[in-house]
């Protein structure tokens, strides 16, 4: 398990450039850029806090504030998951010609 993390040490230069080329190509020629994903989560914590409060009358107090800590964990969750799998997908052609840990296109 030590070894691992070395490993994954011994090759941050590879994952600090897979991270920022990955953050470039997402964001590249939208208008909001990063602003986009913040933008996004409010409106939806948004629209689920007037239906479930106003509409169907569901008595939580601080109701804003429970549904930021579960949506946003698991909007967190399925990005991760998502897109950890496409980064496999995406990276064959440079795992097979280079060696360096299987982990890093996940993370």
């Amino acid at each position: 398990m030590a070894q691992r993390f070395k490993a994954l040490r011994d090759h941050s230069g590879l994952l600090r450039h897979l991270v920022v080329t990955n953050l470039r190509l997402r964001y590249h020629g939208t208008f909001f850029g990063f602003f986009w994903t913040v933008l996004n989560a409010f409106a939806m914590i948004t629209i689920f806090t007037f239906v479930f409060s106003y509409i169907l009358r569901v008595q939580i107090r601080a109701f804003p504030v429970f549904v930021f800590c579960g949506y946003v964990p698991w909007l967190f969750f399925s990005s991760s998951l998502i897109n950890s799998c496409y980064s496999l997908y995406r990276s064959q052609a440079l795992m097979e010609e280079t060696y360096f840990p299987r982990e890093i296109p996940v993370i």
